[in-house]
């Protein structure tokens, strides 16, 4: 089976019953078919509220996909037909894997154009990495996000490399960034978006150099760096 959550998309684990119309709700479950069983705890948030599917665990417990905007997908299949859907099939390595090393990673840059920022970006390239922590590991790497990807330096594919590695793995550990949608299987929102250093952080004092953090849209994205800090070269 593949599920990915895309967007706004996230799996819990609990007890849900279907609503039945005759008990008397919060207004913000009036309109779901699915009500948590214990609606005071985390289950209870509000953005946890968008059950889509639900799969029915030993034990009585549930796996639920709760997704605001619809744009999550779940395929079941055979293992080969799984394996060679494009989600999959097309991703670039994982960046956290033990087994990814900085010769691997600076072999990925021969021959790539365009600006850094964009290149982190896209999951064919490196996967895993998504708009908050791509500012974060540039910002880690005083890397300005509109660099041209082929002009890095090794010392600088080094301290990408390292960052990179850093800010993914601390964001796991804080539970994820929740600055919207996101929660954890237990329906809780993560705390590592209290830790960003410049990701929703504009205007505000870059904690390294003091210099207030910039927000530029770079294609269809936003991007937040501080401009001392990481310089245009």
């Amino acid at each position: 089976m593949l599920a990915h959550q895309k967007m706004t998309g996230h799996f819990l684990v609990g007890k849900w019953r279907e609503n039945s119309k005759k008990e008397k709700l919060e207004e913000i479950w009036l309109g779901q078919r699915w009500v948590p069983m214990d609606r005071k705890g985390p289950m209870g948030d509000d953005r946890n509220r968008f059950i889509r599917l639900i799969f029915f665990l030993g034990g009585g417990e549930m796996l639920a996909l709760s997704d605001l905007r619809r744009f999550a997908k779940v395929a079941a299949g055979k293992e080969k037909e799984i394996m060679d859907l494009p989600e999959l099939k097309g991703l670039g390595p994982e960046p956290i894997d033990p087994r990814f090393t900085f010769p691997q990673f600076q072999k990925l840059f021969r021959g790539k154009n365009g600006k850094i920022k964009q290149l982190l970006l896209d999951q064919t390239f490196l996967s895993g990495i998504g708009n908050i922590y791509a500012d974060e590991s540039l910002w880690r790497a005083k890397l300005h996000p509109l660099r041209e990807a082929k002009s890095l330096t090794k010392p600088e594919l080094i301290r990408l490399f390292a960052s990179i590695k850093l800010v993914l793995k601390r964001a796991i550990k804080s539970g994820g960034s929740s600055v919207d949608d996101y929660r954890d299987p237990s329906g809780r929102a993560g705390f590592y978006q209290n830790k960003h250093e410049v990701y929703h952080r504009e205007n505000e004092a870059c904690r390294r150099c003091g210099t207030k953090i910039v927000r530029m849209k770079i294609g269809q994205r936003s991007a937040h760096f501080c401009p001392k800090c990481q310089k245009l070269k």
